[in-house]
């Protein structure tokens, strides 16, 4: 039997606790998230205007964006783990986030007009972004893919990819707290570059970490 054929069979057969996966993800991003906190509010923090009308909802705005991602992302993660309860849907479900995000561009181009919308994408912290949440992330990824260490996983790449996703949600929810740029186009680019860094990190490293 070959090594791919028995990881299958492992993780088909049902003899492993389908709570576990939830269990150490739930442990070691708790530890992960409460050193992230510690670090964000002593070295990054929040934006200075942040209890503004505006600036409450914009943020209040990209937290639902990027807490989905990292929720959603997570669900998917968890799910491509266990291998055998995955399926096209499973996957599928991660497309309501950019639909969210692309209703939100649409309300904003109505509102504000077409005009600008170079300036509003580019925005004035583009590459800050683009840093900042890969780092914030880099705890959480660690910790997703140290919690699927005894799970039977497949799909590597697909595996890594999604929890990269999930990390990057994580790490985008807290720069979200300090990020000033409130335009969802801006979100939708640098944000979206900051997931697919991540993504592909976490591809690398579960192929790297999880051979069978």
């Amino acid at each position: 039997m070959k090594t791919s054929e028995l990881v299958n069979v492992l993780a088909n057969d049902g003899i492993y606790d389908r709570h576990a996966i939830w269990r150490n993800v739930g442990k070691v991003l708790s530890v992960c998230m409460l050193m992230i906190a510690v670090v964000f509010f002593t070295s990054i923090g929040m934006r200075a205007n942040i209890s503004a009308g505006q600036a409450l909802m914009a943020t209040s705005m990209k937290l639902v964006i990027t807490a989905s991602l990292a929720i959603l992302g997570l669900r998917t993660a968890v799910k491509l783990a266990k291998s055998n309860q995955e399926s096209a849907a499973t996957r599928y479900v991660l497309l309501l986030v950019p639909a969210i995000l692309a209703a939100m561009i649409v309300v904003d181009l109505l509102q504000t007009g077409a005009s600008g919308w170079y300036s509003r994408l580019i925005g004035a912290s583009g590459w800050r972004c683009v840093v900042t949440i890969p780092l914030l992330s880099i705890l959480p990824l660690g910790g997703i893919l140290f919690a699927f260490r005894d799970a039977a996983v497949t799909r590597h790449a697909l595996t890594g990819a999604v929890a990269g996703i999930a990390a990057a949600g994580i790490g985008a929810s807290f720069y979200a707290l300090n990020c000033g740029e409130d335009s969802p186009l801006f979100l939708a680019f640098w944000y979206g570059i900051a997931t697919a860094i991540v993504a592909a990190a976490g591809a690398i490293a579960c192929r790297m970490t999880m051979r069978w």
